[in-house]
């Protein structure tokens, strides 16, 4: 196992995202500066596209970290606002690139920072840095790096204000089973021991937690873009930019499903939830959970998954109602794909739902059609 493959399996997103707040200071004292809020956000993008640039470490971090002095000396000069008056993202990869080009014309000593490069802290999101830099040029090296600095910016948001909330169960079981996963390549872990730990119920009631957590994180991606764009109309064009950007494999791929959650959740939220308890339950969508010869078990699970989600939907009765079709849909597919019956209901209570999810317009029409086959197949 290489050096990268042992530190990337070592640290979860939320360590990384902590890591590059901590280099943020560290980055934001070394420009003479203490504001790390902007410093954290900035300074992966501009040390990326400085490496990516073939810059050595030490280049990458002075340059990074002078200009973002350089930023914040303009910012002063403005309004005192951040970034006033332009496009974030664009704004600062111009001012990287014309300052990187300075700093070569005029020689690295003259501009060096007057502290230590803090290595310890960059070495710690050094897979992050390396993974963004697969197969990639500088502009979108600082496209992705930017991306990922949004994504855990907001992840640190969504763990803070999940805990204020009394949310702390939710939080770690999403992180066990979503985040970690995704980012870490490593099973999920069983609810058998998750359930212990946070007093849950049972595996229905977490699902539905976890579908709490991502709708919080979603937005939370959406609230940091609205902060570097000029006004709300911008938001879904960025997070579209950001998604093509960050289209690829692994660690980009990583980073790039949270920002696909924050472009569904404002205008979907419903199949938004629908989809993470089948990604929960066997890593597809909604759609392809039941139409992929799913066993028993899964539509056992889903059937309990989406009964609770028709009794505790968050999102109100859009939410609701779908919850309550894919219940059906668990038991007619278990019905047609295995003949058996994972419900207690009466043949004509059975009858009347598969009746109405066959009717209902807004399922799609390839789970519609199990409902059809499922009527076919019921005691007369």
């Amino acid at each position: 196992m290489s050096v990268l493959k042992q530190m990337s399996e070592s640290f979860a997103p939320l360590e990384w995202a902590r890591a590059i707040d901590t280099a943020g200071l560290e980055m934001a004292e070394a420009s003479g500066s203490h504001d790390c809020s902007v410093t954290a956000l900035c300074w992966p993008a501009v040390y990326g596209y400085c490496i990516a640039k073939g810059c050595s470490d030490q280049e990458a971090f002075i340059a990074t970290a002078t200009s973002i002095d350089l930023l914040l000396t303009k910012n002063r000069e403005r309004s005192g606002t951040y970034f006033s008056g332009g496009h974030q993202r664009q704004i600062l990869f111009d001012l990287t690139e014309d300052h990187l080009e300075r700093c070569r014309a005029n020689g690295w000593d003259s501009i060096a920072p007057q502290v230590e490069h803090p290595r310890d802290q960059i070495d710690i999101i050094e897979p992050l840095l390396e993974g963004m830099l697969i197969s990639t040029t500088p502009d979108e090296a600082f496209a992705r790096l930017w991306g990922a600095s949004i994504v855990l910016t907001a992840m640190l948001q969504t763990c803070e204000e999940c805990y204020d909330a009394g949310l702390e169960p939710h939080w770690n079981i999403f992180v066990a089973r979503i985040l970690n996963p995704s980012f870490k390549r490593i099973p999920k872990e069983e609810y058998s021991f998750l359930l212990g730990v946070w007093g849950v119920p049972d595996y229905a009631h977490a699902s539905v937690m976890i579908t709490r957590v991502q709708r919080r994180f979603a937005r939370q991606i959406r609230s940091v873009i609205q902060e570097t764009v000029d006004d709300e109309l911008q938001v879904d064009p960025e997070l579209n930019e950001l998604r093509r950007v960050l289209h690829g494999v692994g660690m980009v791929e990583a980073i790039c499903e949270p920002l696909r959650w924050a472009c569904r959740v404002e205008h979907d939220p419903a199949t938004l939830a629908v989809d993470i308890i089948a990604f929960d339950i066997a890593e597809k969508n909604v759609e392809s959970l039941f139409l992929d010869s799913p066993s028993i078990e899964n539509l056992v699970k889903a059937k309990d998954c989406y009964k609770i989600l028709r009794l505790m939907g968050e999102h109100g009765v859009v939410e609701r109602r779908r919850g309550a079709y894919l219940y059906l849909v668990a038991i007619a597919c278990a019905i047609v794909n295995h003949g058996q019956r994972i419900s207690t209901q009466s043949n004509d209570a059975l009858r009347r739902g598969f009746g109405a999810m066959r009717d209902e317009r807004r399922l799609p029409r390839s789970l519609r059609i199990i409902a059809v086959k499922a009527l076919k197949l019921l005691d007369p």
